[in-house]
């Protein structure tokens, strides 16, 4: 196993591990920056662990969050936009023949894909683990999580695809967006789309990776990230407008998911740049 112990590459500071036809890497960053328009050699296979970042691709730019998890075919053009709070991602690099060699050609030629299943984080956090641990085993424990990952990821692509969403989870999806204050319950939800609540609740959980609950949540503090970056309100009142009890509330649950408080991310608020053209690289 050759491992590149933290490598430094200016904000970014990796751990690397290769093993046969895998690389794995899992990277810390710590303020803002941007990686330009760029694509990799060989498919990847990559899991957001903790803060956040947007990827721009193809016309679509999701805004990722802890548990997002994102595949990336060869020869994709993206840019990531990570946010000045910090963050780790695992990252598993896949050559081609060996996705040929079992019968996973079909990945080649797959589209970007992200993912909200929460069964693959379990396994990303074990693989992250021990690559940052030493050990006699190391080398086949971190070998047999990293297969365990990719299979997972490779399962949830496959499901994805072969998915077809319904008409009614769009408007579930703009219904708990749009009643952040007085957010709908189960029933009143159902009713609306006009499905029985128990199909709700287990289809929307299959289709957004998430249950009702948690998406509601999700959407409440994106909004109040978004306006923390880009207005001038007091805190006291995002909170009300994104649907938080109060500004503790939101400061409790905005660390949780962000790694820090809703007043550290007001006094680094950065702008985006778009870069024109794209290069390949090999960084994770």
């Amino acid at each position: 196993m050759k491992v590149a112990a933290h490598e430094s590459t200016g904000v970014f500071l990796q751990h690397r591990a290769k093993f046969g036809s895998l690389e794995l890497s899992v990277t810390d960053w710590s303020g803002e920056n941007l990686q330009r328009l760029h694509c990799h050699a060989t498919p990847r296979f990559v899991v957001l662990l903790s803060g956040t970042f947007e990827e721009r691709s193809g016309g679509v730019c999701p805004h990722c969050v802890p548990g997002t998890t994102i595949f990336r075919p060869p020869y994709v053009p993206h840019e990531n936009r990570y946010a000045r709070c910090g963050g780790r991602y695992l990252s598993v690099a896949v050559e081609a023949q060996w996705l040929i060699d079992h019968g996973c050609d079909d990945m080649l030629r797959e589209q970007m894909r992200y993912l909200s299943d929460v069964s693959i984080v379990p396994s990303a956090v074990r693989v992250a683990r021990e690559a940052l641990s030493s050990g006699r085993w190391s080398r086949l424990t971190l070998e047999a999580f990293s297969l365990e990952l990719v299979a997972r990821v490779g399962r949830a692509v496959e499901s994805q695809r072969a998915s077809r969403v319904p008409a009614w989870f769009g408007e579930a999806c703009a219904a708990l967006r749009d009643r952040r204050v007085e957010p709908l319950s189960v029933l009143q939800l159902a009713d609306l789309v006009g499905i029985p609540p128990l199909r709700l609740a287990r289809e929307f959980r299959r289709h957004a990776g998430m249950g009702l609950g948690a998406y509601a949540r999700t959407q409440r503090l994106e909004r109040a990230r978004t306006l923390i970056e880009r207005s001038d309100a007091t805190l006291a009142d995002i909170a009300a407008e994104a649907g938080f009890c109060d500004q503790s509330h939101l400061s409790r649950c905005f660390r949780r998911v962000y790694g820090m408080a809703p007043s550290e991310l007001r006094r680094s608020r950065w702008a985006p740049r778009v870069s024109p053209r794209a290069k390949v690289v090999e960084t994770s």
